[in-house]
């Protein structure tokens, strides 16, 4: 499977990119199907640390080539890393999720409020509403990957104390 291959074997960006767009598959469905891969636990490597890195790698991947306008794949994200039974590998999909979530959002509210020009004497525009409505959703969404975090983190930590194999 794709994935499989470029988790143990890291490529180029531009290797990367190439394989997601010959794919013909959606950017928001390879980023369900990476994190499902990532959550089944088959991918073994000897070392770990190289093998976030290349899923962080991969999900920026993806995550650059989803449109702005394409915004519910986070929580059906969210949905896939709550149901996993591996709390460890759980947990670090949600706190690299949650991260690039939070820098997706900001650099999105960001621009639009550089785009934005508002009269100082106009008392409220719908660009301002929609402003503040974006602060709503981010900090909503904040929210419930923190809150996802901690359940993974507790669960990890209970998994760990009991003797399970919560992180294999």
């Amino acid at each position: 499977f794709i994935f499989m291959q470029l988790l143990t074997f890291p490529s180029s960006s531009q290797d990367i990119q190439m394989i997601f767009e010959d794919s013909c598959i959606s950017p928001s469905n390879l980023l369900m199907l990476l994190l499902k891969v990532w959550l089944n636990g088959s991918i073994s490597e000897s070392n770990p640390i190289l093998l976030v890195q290349a899923l962080s790698t991969l999900t920026l991947s993806i995550l650059g080539l989803i449109s702005k306008d394409e915004t519910s794949f986070w929580y059906e994200l969210q949905k896939i890393i709550s149901n996993s039974c591996l709390s460890g590998h759980a947990l670090l999909a949600a706190i690299l999720c949650q991260h690039l979530s939070k820098a997706v959002h900001n650099t999105e509210i960001i621009t639009t409020i550089k785009e934005v020009k508002v009269d100082p004497r106009e008392k409220e525009t719908d660009a301002e509403e929609e402003e503040e409505e974006e602060w709503e959703t981010l900090t909503i969404e904040t929210e419930q990957w923190a809150n996802l975090c901690e359940h993974l983190e507790l669960l990890t930590n209970l998994s760990l104390l009991t003797g399970s194999k919560a992180l294999q």
